[in-house]
């Protein structure tokens, strides 16, 4: 599957990720996937921007847990998380 193949599903926007999340409303997301900088202030900006945003018992995953700023940032912020290769998810409550 390529992005072309997603198009009806999303809306890019040329900005940065956390100026992105403050268009969006909260709870009004039923995933998010973060994969973008992978230093451990820019994942924890992206996690507390988005988490917001996802409505109750959906997902945020993202990618590269395995990456030492990726990794620190997840595992401070959720209690659980689920690894399948090197991408991790979880259900926001």
């Amino acid at each position: 599957m390529t992005m072309a193949n997603c198009m009806d599903y999303v809306v890019p926007m040329k900005m940065t990720s956390t100026q992105g999340a403050s268009l969006l409303k909260d709870k009004s997301l039923k995933f998010c996937f973060i994969d973008a900088n992978h230093t451990y202030q820019s994942v924890i900006e992206d996690i507390n921007a988005y988490k917001p945003k996802i409505i109750d018992g959906c997902i945020m995953a993202g990618h590269d847990y395995y990456w030492d700023g990726v990794k620190k940032a997840v595992d401070e912020s959720f209690p659980n998380i689920n690894v399948i290769g090197t991408s991790w998810w979880t259900v926001i409550n």
